[in-house]
């Protein structure tokens, strides 16, 4: 788990730079969360996560007692969740959306998504334009990507999305990103990483939709939590807790 800090950026306006580092805030405060509930997803919570209610020797505190739950509450949804295409008027096809969808793989593409907005809440889909396909299409999860919600107008104020990734799980927590998508109402400005200090360089692409290019895939929001609630929500997790005490205690 690395936070992400950002101390300046070379070509990018004050009020964006301000609000990137409002960005950075949020996601960095919401991080531990999201890999908590990772945690709870895959089922590798040790004894140590669990209040057992008596000390435990340092060899038994990492032992994972496996508990499928977290996933099963989340996959059991996301399997009911397909996406197939796009239908035009009349229920004819339209081709243009047919492209789109193939050449970014939405079909695969979005069952990925769909589970990680159901595990986080919300997951982001972005958009830039493409030399090759025209416009690229990329989903992001809340541990790579965070946004600032408007409620004035209903919708993402401005968001970010790490676009590059850890080479290897192995180096998940020692790796850093080095380019970085800003998104705002009139501009995407890319952000690349040149000294391990902290100092980046924004170029920045105007395009006139008049809203970020960002989307959110929101589960179960509510008027304070615009961007959704997890599946794994503190009540399964406490009940996955209580799984777990229980054949520990069983087993010691």
């Amino acid at each position: 788990m690395v936070t992400v800090a950002i101390s300046t950026v070379a070509g990018m306006p004050d009020n964006d730079f301000n609000n990137l580092q409002e960005l950075l805030r949020v996601y960095n405060y919401h991080l531990s969360k999201n890999y908590t509930k990772e945690k709870y997803y895959e089922g590798k919570v040790s004894l140590g996560d669990v209040n057992l209610g008596l000390a435990l020797p340092d060899k038994v505190k990492n032992l994972e007692i496996g508990c499928a739950w977290g996933a099963k509450t989340v996959d059991v949804l996301a399997a009911r969740s397909m996406f197939d295409g796009f239908v035009g008027t009349n229920g004819e096809s339209v081709d243009a959306l047919d492209k789109i969808a193939l050449n970014n793989n939405l079909i695969a593409e979005y069952m990925k998504a769909c589970r990680d907005e159901l595990k986080y809440g919300c997951t982001f889909a972005t958009l830039s334009a493409d030399d090759e396909i025209g416009c690229k299409i990329r989903f992001h999860s809340p541990k790579t990507a965070a946004a600032l919600w408007d409620g004035e107008k209903g919708r993402i104020a401005c968001g970010f999305a790490i676009v590059d990734s850890v080479p290897d799980e192995s180096e998940s927590d020692t790796w850093t990103p080095s380019l970085i998508n800003y998104y705002t109402d009139g501009y995407i400005y890319v952000l690349r990483r040149v000294n391990e200090g902290g100092g980046w360089i924004a170029t920045a692409h105007a395009h006139n939709m008049g809203r970020p290019l960002m989307e959110a895939l929101i589960w179960n929001a509510t008027s304070n939590k615009p961007f959704g609630r997890s599946r794994i929500k503190e009540p399964i997790r406490d009940l996955i807790d209580g799984y777990i005490r229980t054949i520990a205690n069983a087993t010691i």
